[in-house]
C-alpha cells in the first residue's frame, strides 16, 4: 500500500514537472516565434532613438554617399586590471544599431543592389522601435565560441533573439526596447561559457548615439 502511494506521488510529481517545463518552453518559443513577424513597421515617436522624416532623409543621403559612420556606433571597450585574455584576442569590436544606422545601411544596400534611392516610406516600413540589435564582431568564426550578456543595474537583460552570422564572424543579439532604461549605462559582456572568468566588457551609454 505504501509503495503504491509513493508511486502515485512520484508519477503526479513528474507530470507536474513536465507540464511546467512544457509551459516554459512554449512561452519562450512563442516569444522567439513572434520575433520575425514583429520586427518591421513599428514607429514610436516616444522611442529614445526615434528619427524624424528629415533625419531619415539625412541618413539616406549618407548611405547613398557610401559614408562610413560605423565608428560613431562603436561601443567602448572597458579595460580590466587583469591581463589580456583569449576573449580579447578573439573579439574585434562591438556596436549598437539604432534606426539611424539601420537607415544608412538600407540606403547603401538599395543603391548598390538596385541603383536607386530608397524611399522614406520604404525605410519606415523596415524600422521597428520595439527591438534594439547589438552586434559583436569576432576574429575568424569565434562568434560560435562566446556568449553575449547585457547587464544594467545588476540585472541581466534577456535577448529575444541571438544570431550567429557570417560563419561565426559576428553575433547579433536583439533586445526588447521596453526592457532597457536608455537613460542609464549598461555593460555588454563577451564571456567564455566554459570558463566564465574569461571575459571582456564594453560600457554602453545609450546617450552617446543617435
Amino acid at each position: 500500500m505504501i509503495k503504491k502511494m509513493l508511486r502515485r506521488i512520484l508519477v503526479t510529481f513528474l507530470i507536474i514537472c513536465i507540464v511546467i517545463i512544457a509551459f516554459h518552453l512554449s512561452t519562450k518559443s512563442l516569444r522567439y516565434e513572434n520575433f520575425d513577424a514583429d520586427t518591421k513597421n513599428v514607429v514610436d515617436e516616444d522611442y529614445f532613438y526615434f528619427i524624424s522624416d528629415s533625419e531619415v532623409v539625412e541618413a539616406i543621403e549618407l548611405g547613398m554617399a557610401a559614408a562610413d559612420i560605423i565608428d560613431q556606433y562603436i561601443i567602448p571597450y572597458e579595460p580590466s586590471n587583469s591581463s589580456e585574455n583569449k576573449v580579447k584576442e578573439d573579439t574585434s569590436f562591438a556596436f549598437i544599431e539604432t534606426p539611424f544606422l539601420t537607415t544608412v545601411n538600407l540606403a547603401r544596400k538599395t543603391f548598390h543592389q538596385f541603383g536607386r534611392e530608397v524611399l522614406v516610406s520604404e525605410v519606415k516600413g523596415n524600422l521597428n522601435h520595439n527591438f534594439l540589435p547589438l552586434h559583436v564582431r569576432f576574429e575568424g568564426n569565434k562568434g560560435y565560441v562566446y556568449d553575449i550578456i547585457l547587464n544594467q543595474e545588476n540585472r541581466e537583460i534577456e535577448p529575444v533573439k541571438v544570431e550567429k552570422v557570417g560563419n561565426g564572424g559576428m553575433t547579433t543579439v536583439t533586445y526588447l526596447t521596453d526592457d532597457i532604461d536608455f537613460t542609464k549605462e549598461a555593460i555588454l559582456k563577451v564571456v567564455d561559457p566554459l570558463n566564465p572568468s574569461q571575459r571582456i566588457t564594453f560600457r554602453l551609454d545609450f546617450r552617446d548615439y543617435r
